[in-house]
């Protein structure tokens, strides 16, 4: 904001809020890690059942389009025209990979679960595999930390490879 001197030039005092939407820091996300196959990076609530905010992997996963009957099913463009009732729901954490192809979304929503049951340990590397019954499923390492801000909570998962 700005405010008048005595001689009536404008001052610059300061920001009194700045707003970001969820594809703005999406975009951010990717700006910095997208396109790597080494590190994905999720922004996620701490409160259940931990609606995404951003990701490093894809700007237009935070809400989905599902039928209204089944929300884990996504409504094609013709279903709407058929007379099927659909409805947008925001994503979660649980939900990731059940909405797109891209192949970090399981394994972030299996991470994010396996940190949530240890709630959350700040500095502590959690091992995640892409599948519990064979051995020779890929494992990636996960870290999480909480990020606070007034009534603001989020939790900032990493994932990379092993």
């Amino acid at each position: 904001f700005y405010a008048h001197t005595e001689d009536g030039n404008l001052v610059f005092e300061g920001v009194f809020a700045v707003d970001y939407s969820f594809k703005e820091i999406s975009r951010y996300l990717i700006e910095l890690y997208g396109n790597q196959d080494d590190i994905a990076v999720f922004v996620v609530e701490a409160a259940e059942p931990h609606y995404l905010i951003a990701t490093s992997t894809s700007q237009d996963i935070m809400y989905a389009n599902v039928k209204a009957n089944d929300p884990l099913t996504l409504c094609e463009p013709e279903s709407e025209e058929e007379g099927e009732e659909c409805t947008t729901v925001r994503v979660s954490g649980a939900d990731l990979g059940a909405f797109d192809t891209d192949p970090w979304h399981p394994i972030a929503s299996k991470a994010l679960q396996e940190q949530a049951k240890l709630n959350f340990p700040s500095q502590e590397t959690v091992l995640v595999k892409e599948n519990e019954h064979d051995f020779d499923a890929a494992t990636y390492f996960s870290q999480s930390i909480r990020y606070k801000k007034d009534d603001l909570e989020w939790i900032i998962l990493a994932i990379s490879p092993m």
